[in-house]
């Protein structure tokens, strides 16, 4: 087996609407939405220098938080501000729910976070905040729900987002049955086994080919309960030949791990950013 194991060996250095020269800001917005019922909260990190009349248009790095989050959970584990400035883009930490799996969900009206992140967010960005129009300067990163949620929505829209980077990301969410509010989203998982499978990142990655994968770096401690599937993952990832890393380091499934890990994760994600 010759999976590519990322050694890392660099350490991490470490309106509110505008002006055209706007202050180092981290912003608190609502966006309109028509998909959810409430949780349209979202942080927006701009940097210094932002200028919402710059001809050359932000990058953006979508924060996806955990389970039993919301759209805080990046901004207490991760320094924002100098994030975007020390890459000059935005980051966009929208709230998920506190179980809300960054899907549509099967049983509740008005939650569907996928569809509110896509077709609304997206461009509302453009629109609001001068962000790229170009999937190849957008990614996602996220922890455990978010991890997972950042495989999942670069793998159903390729057409929106170019990379993702999971940490401890669950990435068989058929096996967990019941847990963590799965069944709020997805619904029975044996009257909805079909929808299952088309959000469980084992199973998409297993009918798609090699080069029809986008880039996706898996970051999992050896000592975290999603260890084993996040392995299980890279080992079919790289079956599949797919463009991919994985950053099993010891670790468990905890805040210190995440902040640890968060500054390789965007490097990642900026590496893999292109002019459209």
């Amino acid at each position: 087996m010759r999976i590519r194991y990322a050694i890392l060996l660099f350490s991490l250095i470490s309106g509110l609407m505008f002006t055209t020269l706007a202050r180092a800001a981290v912003h608190h917005v609502k966006v309109p939405s028509e998909f959810l019922a409430d949780s349209n909260r979202t942080i927006i990190a701009i940097p210094t220098s932002f200028d919402s009349q710059r001809a050359e248009r932000y990058p953006v790095i979508f924060m996806l938080h955990g389970w039993s989050g919301d759209e805080t959970q990046w901004k207490d584990d991760a320094d924002l501000q100098s994030l975007a400035n020390r890459y000059d883009l935005l980051f966009v930490l929208p709230d998920g729910g506190y179980d809300g799996w960054w899907a549509d969900s099967q049983t509740q009206p008005h939650r569907d976070y996928e569809r509110h992140i896509v077709d609304e967010l997206v461009p509302w960005l453009v629109r609001h905040y001068n962000a790229t129009e170009s999937r190849f300067q957008r990614g996602l990163t996220g922890l455990s729900m978010g991890g997972y949620g950042s495989i999942v929505l670069l793998l159903r829209n390729q057409d929106k987002f170019c990379a993702a980077a999971s940490l401890s990301g669950i990435t068989d969410i058929i096996a967990h049955g019941t847990q963590w509010g799965l069944l709020e989203t997805f619904g029975d998982q044996e009257a909805n086994l079909t929808y299952w499978q088309a959000h469980n990142p084992l199973t998409m990655i297993d009918d798609l080919r090699g080069r029809s994968i986008p880039p996706i770096f898996l970051i999992c401690g050896t000592e975290d309960f999603a260890f084993q599937e996040n392995l299980a993952m890279a080992e079919l990832l790289d079956e599949k030949g797919a463009d991919f890393l994985a950053l099993f380091p010891p670790g468990t499934h905890s805040h210190p791990f995440w902040k640890e890990y968060i500054g390789e994760a965007i490097r990642f994600l900026v590496s893999q950013f292109q002019d459209s």
